[in-house]
């Protein structure tokens, strides 16, 4: 069997704390490659809490996300990670040490979870749907929620007006 390295994928945002000393790697990019499983995607633990950044894995349809967690943000960062696969349409399988681990569809509907602290058996098996979809959000990101703040403030100021 012939191994191929798909992609080089370097943390962006490393955790405030532990982490700070090392130096991000600033305007690298998320990888999405073709396969024969599907557009497959990745990032690393707390990368996934930046939508911005997220927004690049637009049209990955598996997203793989190895992370380590700790009992303080167990199952936090599992649940913002579930939130982003919805928000572009990827399912997503979340390897944790030391937290919450699932494989998750473009929907959100877990079908497979592991809580590295309540559960005997320290493995996760999942089957996940190889083809992700396109949403709204992924298209015109948060553009709804500018014109809603638009607009927040523009209907006082045009009520005052008259």
């Amino acid at each position: 069997m012939i191994k191929k390295i798909l992609f080089d994928y370097w943390k962006v945002h490393p955790v405030p704390g532990s982490e700070a000393r090392i130096s991000a790697v600033k305007g690298h990019t998320l990888p999405v490659v073709n396969t024969a499983f599907g557009k497959l995607g990745g990032a690393i633990c707390f990368d996934m809490d930046f939508p911005e950044f997220l927004k690049q894995a637009s049209g990955a349809d598996v997203f793989i996300a190895p992370s380590n967690d700790w009992r303080a943000i167990d199952p936090w960062h599992t649940y913002m990670a579930t939130y982003r696969a919805i928000e572009q349409g990827f399912n997503l399988i979340r390897q944790t040490s030391h937290g919450l681990s699932v494989g998750v569809d473009y929907t959100g509907r877990v079908i497979s979870r592991m809580d590295y602290f309540t559960s005997a058996d320290k493995v996760l098996i999942t089957e996940l749907p190889t083809k992700g979809v396109t949403t709204v959000y992924s298209r015109i990101g948060d553009s709804f929620a500018w014109f809603c703040l638009l607009l927040l403030i523009a209907v006082p100021l045009y009520a005052r007006v008259k």
